[in-house]
């Protein structure tokens, strides 16, 4: 049987070592656009969409679209539709009066209760 020579001392366990610096080249090589920084002199910033803190509240009687965005399971549309009702209507007076909000549920009020405040 035939030995094969590998140049250095490596064993033939080292190739399956080097598999995934390959599989990288291989990836770096096919999608180039993936590999692109942030351009010098900013910071790249994470896209963290419907993400708020509990330190964050949001006042659903002052908050702005983009703010309201932030809520989990609140969408452009239902934003659109909370800021709309508010121009037309009194302020809510308690967080359950979102229910009246098209698109807005039980199930969903539960999920935003604890980042929103009157």
């Amino acid at each position: 049987m035939q030995e094969h020579y590998l140049p250095f001392g490596f064993s033939h366990g080292f190739r399956f070592l080097m598999l995934p610096v390959v599989f990288g080249l291989l990836i770096t090589l096919l999608y180039p656009q993936a590999n692109k920084s942030a351009p010098p002199g900013t910071a790249a910033q994470p896209i963290i969409k419907n993400r708020c803190s509990s330190q964050d509240k949001v006042n659903i009687n002052t908050a702005s679209l983009t703010e309201l965005q932030t809520l989990p399971g609140i969408g452009p549309s239902i934003a659109r539709r909370i800021v709309d009702f508010r121009a037309k209507n009194p302020p809510f007076q308690r967080i359950e009066d979102l229910l009246i909000i098209k698109g807005i549920n039980r199930k969903l009020l539960e999920k935003i209760r604890p980042f929103v405040i009157i």
